[in-house]
């Protein structure tokens, strides 16, 4: 009898020693499961985490190309603006040296001494070479339209010094008749030009003269439309 229990005591041992290993391995797998399961969150959370990083790089690449896109669409479109202004004043050339001279001697004989001695400045200025730039560098003797008027005008004592520019030129003059202008006028004309007006005498017509992407030109004043007048007179 004591050797049936002593058998029974054993197994119901074996059985608790197993049942045991059994929960032990449970256990380990279920840690084992929840260690493998929190790692692969962190690592999914790190992965969203980097794609979304990558997608706001992505998205920022994305606008900054655009701009570059419109901005680079605007330097086309003002370029091909300059161009064609330059194309239409070829158009509108009246002849070149013979004028500036015809005109020195003209105005210099009249009554605007003034004029005289302006294109006196003007020849001496087209004789040197002096030529067109977007960006005035007077170091390279190239100007833009205006800045060039600014230089022939401080030149003969107006109320002008450097640094040149568009506003420089208006702030020292007054409005005057853009649609009747004087002899000396400056006509402002769409692209940024600003040229000097000459009313038509015996030995020629009424033209602007002033820097060009040519050059210093005389041209028939209707190669544009004027959008305004201002006079030092």
């Amino acid at each position: 009898m004591s050797i049936e229990i002593n058998s029974i005591e054993k197994t119901i041992a074996i059985k608790r020693q197993t049942e045991n290993r059994l929960k032990k391995r449970t256990i380990m797998i279920a840690l084992f499961i929840s260690i493998v399961t929190f790692i692969y969150y962190i690592i999914t959370i790190k992965e969203v985490r980097e794609a979304k990083v990558e997608a706001e790089i992505a998205k920022k690449e994305v606008v900054a190309m655009i701009k570059e896109k419109e901005y680079l669409n605007l330097q086309i479109e003002s370029l091909q603006r300059k161009f064609d202004s330059a194309q239409l004043i070829k158009k509108y050339i009246i002849q070149d040296e013979f004028v500036f001279r015809s005109l020195k001697i003209s105005y210099s004989e009249g009554e605007s001494h003034r004029i005289g001695d302006i294109m006196n400045t003007i020849l001496e200025y087209k004789s040197q070479g002096v030529s067109f730039a977007v960006l005035s560098d007077p170091t390279k003797s190239v100007f833009n339209s205006p800045d060039f008027l600014c230089m022939v005008f401080e030149k003969n004592h107006y109320p002008i010094s450097e640094p040149y520019s568009t506003q420089l030129l208006k702030s020292r003059t007054r409005e005057g008749n853009l649609k009747d202008p004087q002899y000396g006028s400056i006509l402002f004309y769409p692209g940024g030009y600003a040229m000097l007006f000459l009313k038509q005498t015996a030995m020629s017509p009424s033209m602007v003269i002033g820097m060009t992407p040519y050059g210093i030109l005389a041209l028939s004043p209707d190669f544009a439309t004027p959008i305004e007048c201002r006079t030092f007179y």
